[in-house]
């Protein structure tokens, strides 16, 4: 049996457990055990799509995409049950199954199809869903010493250029992540805003200059020198501009000290003119709000 039989077989093992309770007559209080199954072999088979740190989890994008995927495994039981139920009702024929039979023909098909996927079939599925692939991004040992910091991190960053448009923010920052264990963050950022200066920046590196401009640790870190090169380059593009005054607010309201890592009260006055009317607006005036209260540092 070929691998794309195979992996239908285990996938219908993990669709054939709701139905299999369903149509042993089982009631609806069984229904929560199998979403619970459900999103077990999503979170384990595409680890890609879920939060991996405490800043994901409080990105209320992150937790909004959770939620959604959620509601859809929730939905796709519950059709799965009801169709159990029906055929059941249907024929009235309501086999004497254990419970146990269907949750572990459920749970069974998790390690199995994880198998299936193969090392080479995970890489590809992680990097798809914007987890990083180490061995495809970053160059040998070999040859890292024969680049410096900044051209290092302009290869890394290609696999951001290259992501999906609608990759979420937290995936991007997971990229970032990864790339800090080879590049230290001066060089990245300015790399970031290399590219961003350059020809056509794709969506995911603007956001990724957001991203780590806007990261608290890094603001502390890079300071006040960094803000207005990262800000200036992200352009007009009002949901990059957005996410980032958004960021920046909430790190600062944490944390006032990084007010002096924000961009000049002039820069983010010029972006407001600009972009008046757009999603942008809104997070700008708070930004601007924060900028004034800014402290030059003094010589």
């Amino acid at each position: 049996m070929n691998r794309a039989r195979m992996t239908a077989l285990v996938t219908l093992m993990l669709y054939a457990g709701p139905v299999i309770a369903g149509l042993s007559g089982y009631g609806w209080l069984v229904v929560p055990a199998f979403i619970i199954v459900f999103l077990a072999s999503r979170f384990v088979l595409n680890p890609g799509d879920w939060p991996r740190d405490a800043g994901a989890v409080r990105d209320g994008g992150a937790m909004a995409a959770v939620a959604l995927q959620v509601v859809i495994v929730a939905v796709v039981v519950l059709a799965c049950f009801a169709a159990g139920r029906g055929i059941g009702g249907v024929f009235g024929y309501l086999p004497q199954v254990s419970l146990a039979v269907p949750l572990l023909l459920s749970v069974a098909s998790i390690p199995l199809a994880r198998r299936l996927q193969g090392p080479g079939l995970i890489a590809q599925t992680d990097t798809r869903l914007g987890t990083f692939d180490r061995d495809a991004a970053f160059p040998s040992a070999d040859a890292q010493h024969i680049l410096d910091g900044t051209q290092l991190a302009l290869r890394l960053l290609q696999t951001v250029q290259d992501l999906p448009r609608d990759t979420a923010h937290y995936v991007i920052a997971q990229h970032l992540n990864a790339m800090a264990t080879q590049v230290d963050d001066a060089r990245l950022r300015e790399a970031l805003v290399e590219r961003a200066e350059g020809d056509a920046p794709s969506r995911t590196l603007l956001t990724a200059l957001a991203v780590h401009a806007t990261d608290p640790r890094r603001m502390g870190v890079l300071g006040h020198e960094t803000a207005d090169p990262a800000f200036a380059a992200l352009g007009d593009d009002a949901a990059v501009v957005a996410l980032y005054a958004d960021r920046a607010v909430a790190a600062v309201t944490a944390d006032a000290g990084l007010r002096l890592a924000l961009p000049r009260p002039a820069l983010v006055e010029q972006a407001l003119s600009r972009m008046a009317g757009t999603e942008a607006e809104a997070p700008l005036q708070g930004l601007l709000a924060q900028s004034r209260l800014r402290v030059e540092p003094t010589l």
